[in-house]
C-alpha cells in the first residue's frame, strides 16, 4: 500500500513523490565513486525494491541509471589523507632563549621602529653579545655561538663592522649573508627559494645560534601586502627555525600612520605582524628643551608589543655611544611603547 512508511526490512520506506529525487541522489553518489550507469542500474534495482513503497517502475530505474551515467566521474587531484596526533604523544618542550627574554630559539623575532631609531645599531649589539657570550646585563646567561647577518641596507665595512667592534664582538664567530652563487651566476638570498642552503652552513657552524635579516623584505619576492603570500614566503625559515632551535631576528620598518598601534603600523601584510612568535619595538625617547620643543635625548625604549610565547616580559632602555656602542640601563620597565611621553 503507497501509505506504508517501512520496507519489507525494516528499513524507513521511501514514499511516492520522494522516489524520484531519493534514487538520483543515490545515483549520483555512486557516480562521482566511479560506477558505471550499468553498475548503478543494479543498485538502484536492490534499493528501490527494499525502500521504495510501491517501487519505481524498471524503466525509471534505467532512465535514472542512464542520465547520471552520462556525466563524468569527479576526479580527485591528489591522494591524500589528513595525518592527526593525539595530545597524548606530544609533550610539553620549554622556550630557551639565545638572548634572555628577547630573542627565543627557534622562532621569529621581530624588530620594529621608524628609521633611524636604532633598528640595526642593535641588532650588531645582539650580534656582539651572542658572539661572545657570557651576562646579560638585564639578567640571564647567553650561550656562545656563531651568528650570520643578512644586510640589504647597511654597508659591511662603514657600518656594520665598526658598530661589531664598538660593541667587542668576537668577528670571527659573525658571517655575512651575500649573494647565492650557481650555475647560472648570482642572485640575492632568498628565504623561500635558498632557505636549504642555512642548512649547509648550520651544518658548518654547529654553534650557530642567530640568523638577522635586516631588513626582512628585503629577502621575499612575494607581494609584501598579502597574506596568504607573505606566509608562504616565510614557511621555510620557519621550519629551518624550529628544526635547528636558531633564533630568527627579522628587522621591519614602521609605516608612517602613527593613529595607530606599533603591532598594525608594520609595512605591508598584516602577516608581518602575526606569524613572528615575538614583536620588539624601539621608540626613541624625547624631551623639552626650555622654549618647548622636542629634543632626542639620546636614549631608546626597547618594549615588547608582542608575545606568543608566555607572559610579555619588561622593557629595558639603552643609549647608543660612539662609534654604535650600545649600553643598557639595569632598570626595568612596564611601559606601553604606543603611550611613551614625548615618543615618536
Amino acid at each position: 500500500p503507497e501509505h506504508e512508511t517501512t520496507g519489507h526490512d525494516g528499513s524507513s520506506a521511501i514514499p511516492v513523490g520522494q522516489r524520484n529525487q531519493t534514487l538520483t541522489s543515490l545515483a549520483g553518489s555512486m557516480r562521482r565513486k566511479g560506477l558505471d550507469a550499468e553498475a548503478i542500474a543494479a543498485c538502484l534495482r536492490v534499493h528501490n525494491q527494499r525502500a521504495c513503497k510501491p517501487p519505481l517502475p524498471d524503466k525509471d530505474i534505467e532512465t535514472i541509471a542512464r542520465s547520471i551515467g552520462r556525466y563524468k566521474p569527479a576526479e580527485r587531484k591528489y591522494n591524500a589523507t589528513l595525518r592527526c596526533r593525539s595530545f597524548s604523544e606530544i609533550h610539553p618542550r620549554k622556550v630557551n632563549y639565545v638572548i634572555p627574554e628577547i630573542l627565543p630559539a627557534g622562532k621569529i623575532t621581530s624588530l620594529v621602529a621608524q628609521e633611524g631609531a636604532g633598528k640595526s645599531t642593535l641588532a650588531s649589539h645582539f650580534a656582539a653579545a651572542v658572539s661572545t657570550g657570557g651576562h646579560w646585563p638585564t639578567g640571564g646567561h647567553i650561550e656562545r655561538g656563531d651568528v650570520l647577518i643578512f644586510s640589504h641596507e647597511e654597508s659591511p665595512e662603514c657600518a656594520i663592522a665598526p658598530r661589531l667592534a664598538a660593541n667587542d664582538a668576537d668577528t670571527s664567530r659573525i658571517f655575512l649573508g651575500e649573494n647565492v652563487v650557481g650555475a647560472d651566476g648570482e642572485t640575492e638570498f632568498n628565504v623561500e627559494r635558498d632557505t636549504h642552503l642555512l642548512d649547509e652552513w648550520a651544518d658548518r657552524l654547529p654553534d650557530l645560534r642567530l640568523v638577522i635579516f635586516d631588513p626582512i623584505t628585503s629577502y621575499v619576492d612575494c607581494n609584501e601586502n598579502s597574506n596568504s603570500e607573505v606566509r608562504r614566503a616565510l614557511k621555510n625559515i620557519i621550519d629551518f627555525a624550529e628544526r635547528r632551535q636558531i633564533a630568527i631576528l627579522a628587522l621591519s620598518h614602521l609605516s608612517k600612520k602613527i593613529d595607530l598601534g606599533m603591532i598594525n603600523r608594520t609595512l605591508g601584510s598584516r602577516a608581518w605582524s602575526s606569524v613572528p612568535r615575538m614583536i620588539w619595538g624601539l621608540q626613541t625617547e624625547h624631551s623639552e628643551d626650555e622654549e618647548g620643543n622636542k629634543i632626542d635625548t639620546g636614549r631608546r625604549y626597547l618594549l615588547c608589543v608582542k608575545c606568543n610565547l608566555g607572559r610579555k616580559p619588561q622593557g629595558m632602555r639603552f643609549a647608543i655611544e660612539e662609534g654604535g656602542r650600545v649600553v643598557f640601563d639595569a632598570e626595568r620597565y612596564d611601559k606601553d611603547i604606543d603611550h611613551i611621553e614625548g615618543g615618536a
